[in-house]
C-alpha cells in the first residue's frame, strides 16, 4: 500500500511546487517582453531563470522546439499551457494573453496586456491560498482532537477499565501515548500540509563578505 502510495503524493507534491512557480514565471516572460516583445527571447529567459518542476517543464518544451518538434515557440507554449492548465486556469489565460500581446498594435495596449497576464498570476496565487485557509477547519479540528483531546479521554478511560476487567499494562500504555498518538498526529499534519499550496520562495541575499563591487 505504501509503495502505491508514496508515487502519487510525490507527483503532488511535484505539482504543488510547480503551481507555486507560476507567478514567477509570468514575471520573467512579461519582464522580458517589456523590454522586447519577442516571444521566443522572453521563453529562453523565463526558462533560464525559473527552477523547479514548472521550469524544468518550460525547458523541455524549448527543447523539443529546437530538435522540431514543434513548429514554433508558439506552438510550444501552447501545449505547455495546455499541459498545466488542468490544475493551474490562470498559467493557461496568462500565457494566452502574452501571445496575444505581441499582436498589439499599440506600445500602450501591449503593456497593458502583459500587465493583466502578470495580475492574472498573481490573483491566482492568492485565490489557492485562500481556498486552502478556508479549508483548514476540519484538519486542524482532527489534529487537535487526536493530540489533546483524546489523550485526556484515554486518561479518564483506563482506570474504568479496570473496573470491568480489562487490564491494560504499562507496555500498551506506553505504545498508545508515545507511539500511536504521536505518529497519529504527525501523518495528519503531513496530510494537511502537503495540500498547502506552495508560496513564493524567500530571494537569495548574498553574504556580505560574498558581494563583489
Amino acid at each position: 500500500m505504501l509503495v502505491g502510495w508514496y508515487p502519487k503524493w510525490r507527483a503532488e507534491r511535484q505539482r504543488i511546487r510547480g503551481l507555486g512557480e507560476v507567478p514567477i514565471l509570468i514575471n520573467y516572460l512579461t519582464m522580458s517582453m517589456k523590454v522586447t516583445p519577442n516571444l521566443e527571447r522572453a521563453t529562453a529567459f523565463a526558462a533560464e531563470n525559473v527552477e523547479g518542476p514548472l521550469g524544468m517543464s518550460l525547458k523541455d518544451a524549448l527543447r523539443y522546439t529546437y530538435l522540431r518538434a514543434y513548429a514554433g515557440v508558439e506552438e510550444a507554449l501552447t501545449g505547455f499551457a495546455e499541459r498545466w492548465g488542468k490544475w493551474c486556469g490562470e498559467l493557461k489565460r496568462s500565457i494566452y494573453l502574452l501571445r496575444s500581446s505581441v499582436s498589439e498594435k499599440t506600445e500602450v495596449a501591449r503593456l497593458q496586456t502583459l500587465d493583466r497576464a502578470l495580475e492574472l498570476s498573481l490573483r491566482g496565487a492568492c485565490d489557492r491560498m485562500r481556498d486552502f485557509a478556508a479549508g483548514l477547519h476540519l484538519p486542524t479540528l482532527l489534529i487537535y482532537s487526536m493530540g489533546v483531546l483524546l489523550p485526556l479521554v484515554l486518561v479518564a478511560i483506563l482506570p474504568v477499565l479496570s473496573i470491568i476487567n480489562i487490564n491494560i499494562d504499562v507496555p500498551q500504555v506506553f505504545a498508545i501515548y508515545c507511539v500511536a498518538l504521536p505518529l497519529g498526529v504527525y501523518m495528519l499534519n503531513r496530510w494537511t500540509l502537503a495540500k498547502r499550496p506552495a508560496t513564493f520562495p524567500p530571494p537569495e541575499v548574498p553574504i556580505e563578505g560574498r558581494i563583489q563591487a
